[in-house]
């Protein structure tokens, strides 16, 4: 079996009475969907690193990126992947929601623009967290130096203001997990 790579982006919509779609805000009041967290269950353990935003450690308080015991099974005895995924969050380095709880355990990874780093390293104190300074902090950089970190699986939580850069020319997403709220 080959090992799963490339960039999954997973994003929750639902459906509005016209048909169309729309992203849904993740938060209280927000309709849940058992397909969502499967989506997210099978992404998070065939990842290398989870990518996240400050944005969205700041909108959900609660979020954690822990595998349920099956897929952390199957990750490791199918994929052969011994650790856990890592998390990147992608951050402007302000307004950083310190006390998270993804900064309270596991391997983090921060990225933040060039300058920041110095206050994001002073908040984090003491943490398993690494900062990197991006030049170009955007989710495409990001992703790019996750890659050259040896991330050969990257599953995406972002926003659709973040994601979009994923999809313009050239395409950067291989694949999409589109759980629909109906």
């Amino acid at each position: 079996m080959s090992r799963p790579s490339g960039v999954v982006h997973v994003a929750a919509v639902g459906e509005r009475e016209s048909g169309t779609l729309a992203a849904l805000r993740i938060g209280p009041g927000c309709p849940t969907s058992a397909t969502d967290r499967f989506a997210l269950d099978v992404a998070r353990g065939r990842a290398d690193a989870i990518v996240t935003t400050g944005r969205i450690l700041r909108a959900e308080p609660s979020l954690t990126h822990g595998l349920s015991p099956a897929v952390d099974a199957w990750r490791r005895e199918v994929l052969g992947k011994a650790h856990a995924p890592y998390v990147a969050v992608l951050s402007r380095g302000d307004d950083l929601p310190v006390d998270h709880p993804v900064f309270q355990r596991g391997r983090v990874l921060l990225g933040v623009p060039v300058g920041a780093g110095s206050a994001a390293r002073r908040a984090l104190a003491g943490r398993s967290v690494e900062i990197v300074e991006l030049a170009d902090p955007s989710l495409v950089s990001w992703i790019a130096e996750l890659q050259r970190r040896g991330a050969e699986s990257v599953c995406v939580e972002a926003g659709p203001s973040t994601a979009c850069s994923l999809y313009e020319e050239p395409i950067r997403v291989d694949e999409l997990l589109l759980p629909i709220y109906e």
